[in-house]
């Protein structure tokens, strides 16, 4: 979901390049990143549409891994190759992909009512690159809630783009935080508290992981300790 959301707005930020005067290193970090994105992207379709040879592959190149972590590589990708079968099928992929347009361009209007309602310079191109620039750095691991480093993405933007005040873009950027992240919050948190036994499963799921975790730490543990005696 995440390579196809980036996918999209690659192609977003390829179309507004001849529209909105965009910063260098804008530009380059977009572009060398996003093609990154869509590399893996393809790599991962070439798996998804060719799952038997992929794990075929596989098991060559880890013949010589032990045991155990040939067990532990192998219980890591089968969900994941699982989770790439929407790739495999082209007709679930055209509509993911739709629906992903759908959303970034759902997400553009809010960017652009919000410039209107800030007596900004409201042309949607600008909306749209704002939207693609802040979505792209947040894609990264950064703060919670993605604080300070969508805010700083941002208002620069503006003020590059659109050639406003720092408080003024300042003010824009707050406020579309907030548009576009607290709505889903409140709306995550109503529905798990509307679904019966939701935080139950949760907590029972983190404590399963944390017991696995701890299970398989104590296992390879066992191992090294196997291994060291056996060379001694």
């Amino acid at each position: 979901e995440r390579l196809l959301d980036i996918a999209v707005l690659v192609a977003l930020f390829v179309l507004l390049l001849p529209f909105v005067p965009i910063p260098g290193w804008a530009k380059s970090s977009v572009l060398i990143g996003g093609s990154g994105m869509l590399l893996l992207l393809g790599v991962l379709t070439v798996i998804a549409m060719q799952r038997a040879r992929a794990a075929a592959l596989a098991r060559r190149w880890t013949r010589h891994v032990p045991q155990h972590w040939q067990q532990r590589f192998s219980a890591l990708a089968s969900p994941a190759v699982d989770g790439l079968a929407a790739l495999g099928a082209p007709k679930v992929l055209v509509q993911a992909l739709t629906w992903s347009v759908a959303a970034w361009l759902a997400g553009g209007l809010v960017m652009w009512a919000t410039l209107v309602a800030f007596g900004l310079p409201h042309s949607f191109t600008i909306a749209m690159l704002l939207l693609v620039m802040s979505a792209v750095a947040v894609a990264l691991p950064s703060s919670p809630g993605f604080v300070g480093v969508y805010h700083v993405v941002v208002i620069e933007s503006l003020v590059f783009v659109a050639d406003v005040s720092h408080s003024a873009a300042a003010s824009y950027a707050v406020t579309t935080h907030i548009l576009l992240f607290a709505p889903p919050v409140f709306f995550g948190v109503g529905y798990l508290w509307r679904e019966p036994g939701t935080w139950a499963r949760l907590l029972s799921l983190r404590r399963s992981s944390r017991r696995m975790n701890r299970d398989e730490s104590v296992f390879e543990e066992a191992v090294l300790a196997g291994e060291s005696s056996s060379a001694d």
